[in-house]
């Protein structure tokens, strides 16, 4: 008996393991194409720094603060492609306003206790929380301080902040889906593997 459960056990986390793998090459691909598909645009639109300043400012962030992720992959590429786009175009024709910077902190600090947020997809023990919680807490601090010093390259200020309301924004939708579908995202830390600790990803 020991022995088949143990075989049972086996064949259950390599099966976990598999699922990951393929799950973080379809994160590797969905970045990729982000990132190919935003930077054309930002050619185009004549705002390709400031796509890849966005760019950068949102995946550091994003990574660790969660939030919402579409069910549908093209949903996701063509959303993340479109706020990516808007943001950067935004970033490059307005003027920089340092209230913004009070506004991120004020949605921050409301949200502060639901960071990072959990999804079917990435599921966190209370550990892990609290490392992400405190990753994000030091990227704030460094965005602020950095978005502060760059305040006369209105471009680059704009892109920080808009990063940081864009994962602002997507961490709220989350938290609702949490909060009101907390069938369809519960999910049993015990259960997880070091694999599924190791999954970080971002839109």
């Amino acid at each position: 008996m020991d022995q088949e459960k143990a075989s049972k056990e086996e064949n259950g986390s390599a099966g976990n393991n598999e699922e990951i793998y393929r799950y973080g090459l379809f994160l590797l691909k969905h970045d990729l194409v982000n990132i190919v598909v935003s930077l054309a645009i930002g050619t185009l639109l004549g705002c390709l720094r400031e796509c890849v300043a966005f760019a950068l400012s949102y995946m550091m962030l994003r990574r660790y603060m969660g939030g919402y992720h579409a069910s549908k992959p093209i949903i996701c590429v063509v959303a993340s492609i479109t706020m990516q786009s808007v943001s950067s175009v935004l970033a490059h024709y307005a003027e920089p306003n340092l209230n913004m910077i009070f506004l991120v902190i004020a949605v921050y600090l409301v949200l502060y206790s639901g960071i990072p947020a959990e999804t079917r997809n990435r599921p966190l023990n209370s550990q892990e929380r609290d490392v992400f919680r405190r990753i994000t807490v030091l990227i704030m601090v460094l965005y602020v301080v950095v978005s502060m010093i760059l305040f006369d390259h209105g471009w680059l200020f704009n892109c920080i902040l808009y990063a940081i309301m864009c994962c602002e924004c997507l961490l709220t939708i989350q938290l609702f889906v949490n909060c009101f579908g907390k069938n369809d995202h519960k999910t049993n830390n015990k259960d997880m593997t070091n694999g599924h600790r190791l999954i970080i990803h971002s839109d």
